[in-house]
């Protein structure tokens, strides 16, 4: 049995100093958020041994954030230059790629990225039980496999859809 953990990153300012989208940081309220998220994902476990993150900028605030939680580690992230406003074919390109190359493969991938691909997917493996997905929320599944290479509707249930707004 496996667990995929969808997370998309915190609120993000729009009116900071940032030249691109990339590179826009989180609000006031991102920064809230995430280490409230981080804790309640954390609680209910199962420990992430593989945080595959968006190289932008309110992704990585948002894996910091989930880091002092103690959600993460160090070790466990590693950071994709695909995940920046992936589709769901993307994503899961990401995910099954990244699962095969680790020598000692991962059982928890939390995957911290970017609407509308994580929505799109969420709610596709979820059988459109998630609905919209704003930002910090995350939603977990429950993989009935030992391969991220065979993801999909059949094997995957929700085990739960968190939203800040829900804590």
């Amino acid at each position: 049995m496996l667990t995929l953990t969808l997370f998309r990153h915190a609120k993000s300012s729009w009116n900071s100093d940032a030249n691109t989208d990339h590179d826009r940081p989180l609000n006031a309220r991102g920064q809230r958020d995430a280490p409230r998220m981080g804790e309640a994902l954390k609680q209910r476990g199962p420990v992430v041994d593989r945080c595959l993150v968006s190289t932008a900028r309110r992704t990585l605030e948002t894996c910091d954030a989930l880091k002092a939680a103690g959600l993460i580690t160090q070790e466990a992230v590693c950071t994709y230059d695909e995940l920046y406003l992936a589709n769901p074919d993307t994503l899961m390109d990401v995910i099954q790629t990244d699962f095969i190359s680790q020598a000692k493969p991962p059982t928890h991938v939390l995957v911290l990225a970017h609407n509308p691909g994580l929505e799109i997917l969420a709610d596709t493996l979820s059988g459109f039980q998630t609905g919209a997905m704003p930002t910090a929320a995350a939603a977990q599944f429950q993989i009935d496999a030992d391969d991220f290479a065979v993801v999909n509707t059949a094997n995957s249930s929700l085990a739960f859809f968190l939203t800040p707004k829900s804590l």
